[in-house]
């Protein structure tokens, strides 16, 4: 995780650390820890992202290339228009996806045992 950024953000947002933990929802000993550089739980930086209204790669780019404000919310650079909603819609279409091929792979592996047993 870049910590500059999320200094940057911090230090943007003009609130102190306890305002952004309690709007974020979690400890401020949690946000120090990010900050001191920590391994944070992913839901932490969800959370951070959702708040500062940044997509979660904010956080894990080498040099920011600027947040650029479009009116659907903040995103990334010119052209990498990733955003947290975009990101968690697709991460659950792909989870249903595995679903679905659990069950072709538990099927497939039944008519395999029906037709070794012939």
């Amino acid at each position: 995780m870049n910590i500059r950024n999320l200094e940057e953000l911090v230090e943007k947002s003009k609130l102190t650390k306890q305002e952004i933990s309690d709007k974020c929802g979690f400890s401020r000993p949690t946000l120090d820890s990010a900050l001191r550089g920590a391994d944070v739980k992913i839901s932490t930086i969800l959370s951070l992202a959702k708040f500062f209204k940044v997509p979660i790669s904010y956080f894990f780019e080498d040099a920011p290339n600027g947040i650029t404000q479009t009116g659907k919310g903040n995103v990334i650079g010119n052209s990498n228009r990733v955003m947290v909603s975009d990101c968690e819609n697709k991460l659950e279409m792909a989870q249903k996806e595995i679903e679905h091929y659990k069950e072709l792979l538990e099927e497939k592996e039944r008519t395999i045992q029906i037709l070794m047993n012939k």
